[in-house]
């Protein structure tokens, strides 16, 4: 069985910590983790907040990369001594520009590249995840949206204001999406959409971000 830790913002993308006596609901990046995999994988998650470099780690890696490189870097340095088979960084671009996503992408890499050991694999969508999750129909289908026609034809690329609720920003068209289709704007449809999702799907709709992810990934495998 492939070892994965997996790190992100919050409950929507890696899901929630396992309350005692229960088991943690996963957020939509397992399941896109497991299709794009292919093979049994035990998952791990933290938050990107609870990595952290010791103070003598931090002081040998001097300079430390810039932006998202240096949690990528604590990452990857927990990965190896965890003997963990890949890490997976997850961060929003939060842009629909190409050079934002870039940017945060290079980071990532460049923390990667600091230290050698377990592949890394960047996972930057553009502009949001919500627009991947808003790129198959099929899915939204599964879920119970009715007109189809409403999703964006081409998701990586949807921006506005963030509390417009009329504008295209992804995630407030990911929730009128939701309204359309009669279901929560929760962990728990994200999650559903990503297991009904078609990942070859995806990508064509999301060529510049999830291709690049799957890419990444499969060298991160290899």
């Amino acid at each position: 069985m492939l070892r994965v830790l997996i790190c992100g913002e919050g409950k929507h993308e890696i899901g929630t910590r396992p309350a005692y006596g229960a088991a943690g609901e996963e957020g939509w990046l397992q399941p896109i983790l497991r299709k794009l995999i292919g093979k049994e994988i035990d998952v791990v998650w933290i938050k990107r907040q609870q990595l952290v470099l010791l103070p003598r780690e931090a002081k040998s890696l001097q300079p430390l990369p810039k932006g998202h490189g240096a949690k990528a870097l604590a990452i990857k340095i927990r990965g190896n001594a965890e003997s963990y088979d890949i890490v997976v960084f997850m961060v929003d671009a939060d842009s629909k520009e190409v050079k934002e996503w870039r940017r945060k992408r290079e980071e990532i890499v460049d923390g990667f590249s600091r230290v050698p050991g377990v592949g890394g694999a960047p996972c930057v969508p553009k502009s949001t995840s919500e627009s991947w999750l808003l790129a198959d129909e099929e899915a939204w289908r599964q879920v119970g949206l009715v007109e189809s026609s409403k999703l964006p034809s081409k998701p990586e690329t949807i921006w506005g204001g963030r509390n417009d609720h009329e504008g295209d920003h992804p995630h407030q068209f990911f929730r009128r999406i939701c309204e359309e289709a009669q279901v929560a704007d929760s962990r728990e449809t994200r999650f559903r959409l990503a297991v009904y999702a078609r990942t070859e799907t995806i990508q064509q709709q999301c060529p510049v971000s999830f291709a690049t992810f799957v890419d990444d990934l499969r060298m991160a495998l290899a």
